[in-house]
């Protein structure tokens, strides 16, 4: 019992996380009179494997929806006044989660909180807020992870710039995995070399907070080893899946992509859709320690 214990200490707290945040969406839209809601998704709920949150987790992903928010200039405005003002949340409800942060991204725009040159730790976070116009933010997510497959047959997105971004890159092989454990069964198992290639995909995504502090042109740079996975593997395995779920009764899903603001378009199979979706979302609600 004591063993079980101390284990679920060393996880994070998500359950709590996300309590911070339905509160603090409550107290800032009552203090600026727009109603706005919040998920915290990394992503990997889909697995729903706890290890993730035993991890060192090092970026906090908001996802905030509202209405009526006005013109882009406005949303981008509110977003970054939600990002700082989240992050005073979190230094008074939870200090020992606010002390690790030192960068915000509000809608892809960061501000780094130390000096430029500042060397990042291995504890060091980030916080990150996007804001859409919605009244379904978690809807609106999992539409944006389904669209993703777009990103990859069309080099838009995150994976426009996979070659020369090393932030993005890392975003690549985590959509990869999270799509490929969505939608892969629709095509044929895994061969023996394929299963290395996943594993490679995952040692390839990480979450470190540098890249937004140090030039790291030379780290930006894509190796030899992640460009033979991606062009002899992943860009194929999406390429494979695209095809088996655009057949039989479709319909087009659009979706603006979350981290660059493309548009994703998506000719997808009704069926597998609604299957896809549901399992993102119930994933996600029940993705607790």
């Amino acid at each position: 019992m004591y063993v079980l214990q101390e284990k679920i200490e060393r996880l994070f707290d998500n359950a709590k996380w996300r309590t911070f945040i339905d509160c603090f969406c409550k107290q800032w839209s009552k203090k600026n009179n727009i109603q706005i809601h919040g998920i915290c998704a990394w992503g990997f709920e889909v697995f729903e494997n706890n290890a993730f949150l035993a991890k060192n987790i090092r970026r906090y992903f908001c996802y905030f929806g509202g209405q009526n928010l006005g013109s882009k200039q406005n949303v981008d405005r509110i977003s970054a006044n939600i990002c700082q003002e989240f992050l005073r949340f979190i230094r008074q409800q939870e200090p020992r989660w606010a002390e690790g942060i030192v960068c915000l991204l509000s809608q892809e725009k960061a501000t780094l909180l130390k000096e430029p040159d500042y060397q990042c730790k291995a504890t060091d976070k980030l916080l990150s807020a996007y804001l859409a116009e919605t009244d379904d933010i978690l809807a609106e997510y999992s539409d944006y992870i389904i669209a993703s497959i777009a990103s990859f047959i069309f080099k838009i997105g995150e994976v426009k710039t996979y070659e020369t971004d090393i932030v993005f890159r890392w975003r690549v092989f985590q959509l990869y995995l999270i799509l490929e454990h969505l939608f892969g069964h629709y095509t044929a198992p895994l061969s023996d070399i394929e299963l290395r290639m996943k594993m490679a995909a995952i040692h390839f995504n990480d979450n470190q907070v540098a890249p937004f502090y140090q030039n790291m042109d030379e780290q930006n740079s894509i190796s030899e080893y992640e460009s033979f996975i991606l062009n002899n593997f992943v860009f194929k395995r999406m390429e494979m899946i695209f095809e088996k779920i655009t057949q039989g009764d479709t319909f087009k899903l659009k979706q603006r992509c979350f981290h660059t603001g493309d548009e994703l378009t998506l000719n997808i199979n009704q069926e597998v859709y609604l299957l896809a979706k549901q399992q993102i979302e119930t994933s996600y609600k029940r993705f607790y320690i």
